[in-house]
């Protein structure tokens, strides 16, 4: 059973437009399979790099994050075309889910990162945190979407927090 949320930089409400170029290209028959085995091997990790740099943006990314974090599975065809169908997916599904964050009951704390480029905190965090009832929402300042490396004392506080029962920040 579920007792409570930790939410960091969540994806939870509808956004203007729809998935980067590569996943919907990733997808159609005969050109998707040669983008996926021809060009994706060798363009992603090179764009993948510069993505680690923005995702932690205006933090630091930790030196060996690419080569450590295994990011670079998800240039393997398969598992790019998986990814890209999963991200394909992901707006439909969210619009739907946002329609029952009412009926959330459990305590629930979500944080995010005001200087995010990847999910704006406005967009979603902050809809969030006033569509379920007492949840808290901690702004960080300066804090880029990979907030669980900038900020991991008071993600684990977070997470503390809610183990014992509590929402407040």
């Amino acid at each position: 059973e579920m007792t409570g949320l930790v939410l960091l930089a969540p994806v939870s409400h509808d956004w203007p437009g729809g998935v980067a170029w590569y996943n919907a290209v990733s997808g159609a028959p005969v050109i998707g399979t040669v983008f996926r085995w021809l060009l994706i091997p060798f363009y992603g990790p090179l764009a993948a790099k510069a993505g680690v740099k923005g995702s932690f943006a205006p933090n630091d990314a930790p030196a060996d994050y690419y080569e450590s974090s295994g990011l670079s599975l998800l240039f393997r065809p398969d598992d790019f075309r998986a990814n890209a169908e999963d991200l394909a997916r992901l707006k439909p599904q969210i619009i739907e889910m946002s329609r029952r964050y009412g009926e959330i009951t459990i305590p629930t704390a979500i944080l995010s990162g005001t200087s995010d480029r990847t999910v704006s905190h406005k967009r979603h965090s902050e809809r969030l945190a006033s569509d379920i009832p007492g949840a808290s929402l901690d702004l960080l300042p300066e804090t880029g979407h990979a907030l669980h490396h900038a900020e991991t004392p008071r993600v684990a506080a977070a997470i503390r927090r809610i183990a014992a029962g509590q929402t407040a920040v």
